[in-house]
């Protein structure tokens, strides 16, 4: 079984009981964002990776935004938050973030809140994203990285095993994937959770 397909099954098994097990967890990071995206109504979004919707408790309600994600699990869930939160303008696609279909250019903001690590191939997802966005548009990306020190590097390598067979996500995602991406500038490195700073770390783009 690939990677890929074995990170769908635990997040289709996950699908109905993600928010509550998450949802605390990942609020943080996800108001980060939002706060360091600028965002307007008249903007077009796209979040890969969406899972069940948790962002779109952080958007403004009028604000275009297209979710997309390989779980269909999880596209049902957000679908149900969508019409509680009375979105009108939000749709949710089953599509791999690896392979999107959009045309280039086509979004002013595109933002990824703990997919990263959840992907095969990093490096073509970040392609992707930057391929989707406009010039001079903004990308988030929030995940764990792998840790740069001595005991980071070893919790890493201790739960990755754990984390990628039950969790669904790896603990060994190079920074570097996002630092050296070309056709982006960093503007902003932040770790979601100051007195945890390997925990997760959010990253502000801006396509060139």
């Amino acid at each position: 079984m690939s990677k890929r397909k074995s990170f769908k099954k635990v997040y289709d098994r996950l699908a109905d009981s993600y928010d509550l097990a998450y949802g605390r967890v990942l609020s943080r990071g996800h108001k980060l964002a939002v706060q360091n995206l600028k965002l307007k109504s008249t903007m077009n979004v796209l979040e890969v990776g969406v899972g069940t919707g948790l962002t779109f408790e952080h958007l403004p309600k009028t604000i275009r935004v297209t979710g997309i994600d390989i779980s269909q699990a999880m596209l049902d869930v957000a679908l149900e938050r969508i019409e509680r939160l009375q979105m009108p303008h939000a749709t949710v696609i089953k599509m791999s973030a690896e392979d999107m279909s959009f045309s280039s250019n086509k979004f002013d903001r595109v933002i990824a809140p703990s997919v990263i690590s959840a992907v095969r191939h990093p490096e073509k997802m970040i392609s992707e994203m930057i391929r989707v966005c406009k010039p001079g548009g903004y990308i988030c990306v929030i995940s764990h990285f792998a840790g740069q020190n001595v005991i980071d590097k070893l919790a890493d390598r201790l739960f990755n095993p754990i984390t990628q067979k039950i969790l669904g996500y790896r603990m060994t995602t190079s920074p570097a994937v996002i630092e050296n991406a070309e056709g982006v500038k960093v503007l902003k490195k932040q770790p979601v959770m100051p007195f945890w700073k390997n925990f997760s770390t959010l990253y502000i783009l801006r396509k060139n």
